[in-house]
């Protein structure tokens, strides 16, 4: 044990909100997943200081109709809470502290996940290492990457993807889960405006029934469909399964795997063939690679997904992709082209994100690589509720 490692003590927490507007973006048109039309997201970074200068960072994002949790819920949570119970730990001390967050807040995965990716950005400093260092080393430098499109008409879903493409994205995927032919329809309006060498997946968040599924899958036989991720309702195991032996593309359940009992019960059940984790669905990096070296056990994949993440949480998926070998294809970064202002990349870092041949590449520096633009911070005060 070196004297630095036995110094790191964290000493202070901090957070900070802001509220940023997005483009306009709808999960599914028939909101069975609780969020509907996005207009604006709030985030709040956790800041965990130490009294050698050293500053670990987290990153939460709090949609309550999604996760339970609003940013000035998660504030109060964390600075009143969580804080006095933490203070003096080592980030080292990892299982402690998310240990702490587990029984003070129950089903609280974001404000888990945030904590838990302070810790390790200052354990990283600390060793002056790059978090995936410490996560066991890279099996790949490059990321590729996913984004999203919100479908609305075949002609301006078109329209969204092209401009994805242009950006250097190499696979979409179209918010579904409305009219299966109105669907499929901006399936095939995508596939023509992208070409034959675009990947497209789609996502219904929940929103079909069983015959719509089929009948969705039916109509896009011959439009290549990589993915289709969470036909029915998370709670549906067995529809989930009858979709999964019906259909040709592979089914990805997202919102049917919260926890590692969810990934059990999903594989038990035959009710996908992949599986999505996302870094604050799931609680955090760990709860994460548990899952998927769980699903690696059995042979199968995972998708990395997107919770709308800013810079903090972006680099923490990155991190965890390039050292994960049964990531299936492209990871999400919809961040990259969700927000209404140019964020030239940014994320609110001052390290920008630059895609380069459809792929991020994997920070180097200490920790998790990045530094808040405290700046552009100002830019985007917290509206609160």
């Amino acid at each position: 044990m070196t004297a630095r490692y036995q110094d790191v003590r964290i000493a202070h927490l901090e957070t900070k909100a802001v509220t940023v507007p997005t483009r306009p973006f709808q999960t599914t048109k028939r909101v069975r997943a609780g969020l509907g039309p996005i207009s604006s997201l709030d985030f709040v970074f956790v800041l965990a200081h130490t009294h050698s200068g050293l500053v670990g960072l987290g990153e939460c994002v709090p949609l309550l109709g999604m996760n339970g949790q609003t940013a000035e819920g998660a504030r109060s949570v964390i600075e009143r809470y969580l804080a006095p119970r933490i203070i003096g730990l080592s980030p080292f001390d990892l299982e402690r502290i998310v240990g702490i967050v587990d029984r003070a807040v129950p089903g609280g995965g974001t404000i888990r996940a945030a904590l838990e990716m302070a810790a390790l950005d200052l354990m990283g400093k600390a060793l002056n290492v790059p978090l995936y260092a410490l996560l066991g080393g890279k099996v790949r430098d490059k990321i590729p990457v996913c984004s999203e499109v919100s479908t609305s008409d075949p002609e301006g879903t078109a329209v969204c993807a092209r401009a994805l493409q242009a950006q250097g994205f190499n696979s979409i995927k179209l918010k579904v889960g409305g009219d299966p032919s109105s669907d499929a329809a901006c399936v095939g309006s995508v596939r023509e405006a992208v070409g034959p060498d675009v990947e497209i997946r789609v996502d219904a968040n929940q929103g079909w029934t069983l015959k719509e599924a089929l009948a969705f899958d039916r109509e896009t036989r011959d439009r290549d469909v990589a993915i289709i991720e969470q036909p029915l309702p998370g709670f549906d195991l067995q529809g989930m399964a009858s979709v999964v032996s019906a259909v040709r593309p592979p089914v990805e359940a997202d919102e049917s795997v919260v926890s590692i009992g969810d990934a059990h019960r999903v594989v038990s059940a035959r009710a996908a063939d992949l599986l999505n984790i996302k870094v604050g669905k799931n609680g955090g990096i760990g709860n994460c690679r548990t899952v998927a070296k769980f699903a690696q056990s059995l042979g199968m994949s995972v998708v990395i997904g997107t919770d709308f993440s800013l810079a903090v949480a972006a680099a923490a998926k990155l991190h965890m992709a390039c050292t994960l070998p049964n990531v299936f294809g492209a990871t999400e970064f919809t961040e990259l082209g969700m927000f209404e202002w140019d964020c030239d990349s940014s994320l609110l870092c001052r390290e920008p994100f630059r895609i380069d041949f459809h792929a991020l590449a994997v920070p180097e520096g200490p920790g998790l690589g990045v530094s808040l633009d405290e700046h552009r911070l100002r830019d985007f005060p917290f509206r609160g509720a």
